[in-house]
């Protein structure tokens, strides 16, 4: 999704509908791994699937996707 199609999905259901949605983040207690789960909308537009997700808590670092899998969560290598 670029940033112009971002700012449209405010104008339309659909495209606001399709925005991932991420919800309870996690600080580990050391304070160096931040990881919330994110639920987008699958390809039929008829439900959510939901993924854990690694942010760098520093912002220096990519946000990492660490579960996958079509019926339930199956953990990825690190």
């Amino acid at each position: 999704m670029t940033e112009s199609s971002a700012g449209n999905a405010f104008h339309d259901l659909d495209a606001y509908l399709a925005l991932p949605r991420p919800a309870g983040l996690t600080l580990s207690p050391d304070g160096t791994r931040l990881v919330t789960s994110v639920a987008t909308l699958d390809a039929a537009g008829t439900r959510y699937g939901t993924a854990l997700w690694e942010v760098d808590p520093a912002g220096d670092a990519p946000a990492r996707r660490l579960t996958r899998g079509a019926k339930g969560c199956q953990l990825l290598d690190r």
